[in-house]
């Protein structure tokens, strides 16, 4: 991991500023040593569990192949990642996520209220049918 670092200073002895400044650069970089650590400790992670992941596909396709064969219907599961697992959906937002009405602009407000305009002149013209009735 991250060796510990010799030229930190005890809180206790930071007495000037110049020290504090000193203290919280050497911190700051530490931090960012462990953001890269973590990153790449994630990314090995990763792609070893889509190794994994493309390994046992290859055995089912196989165990498929031979269940046909065989002429026998067993049906086999195939792990996958779930959104958690991949990074690029957990910071996507959905749209049934989001419980605010959506901010239309002019083209899109008209282009709605005619939608809403028809549908009402359909319901409108369905119901005086069945009143004729």
């Amino acid at each position: 991991m991250i060796n510990p670092e010799p030229l930190l200073r005890s809180q206790f002895n930071l007495r000037d500023i110049e020290d504090r400044k000193i203290d919280m650069a050497i911190i700051n970089d530490r931090i960012l040593l462990l953001r890269k650590y973590f990153n790449n400790q994630f990314r090995q992670c990763y792609r070893q569990k889509e190794a994994e992941l493309a390994r046992i596909q290859e055995k089912n396709t196989r165990i498929e192949q031979i269940q046909e064969e065989l002429g026998l219907p067993i049906e086999s599961s195939t792990p996958t990642l779930n959104d958690w697992e991949m990074p690029e959906n957990v910071f996507k937002v959905k749209d049934e996520e989001v419980n605010v009405e959506r901010v239309l602009n002019e083209e899109q407000q008209a282009e709605l209220d005619e939608e809403r305009r028809l549908e009402e002149l359909r319901w409108s013209c369905k119901n005086g049918v069945s009143r004729i009735r």
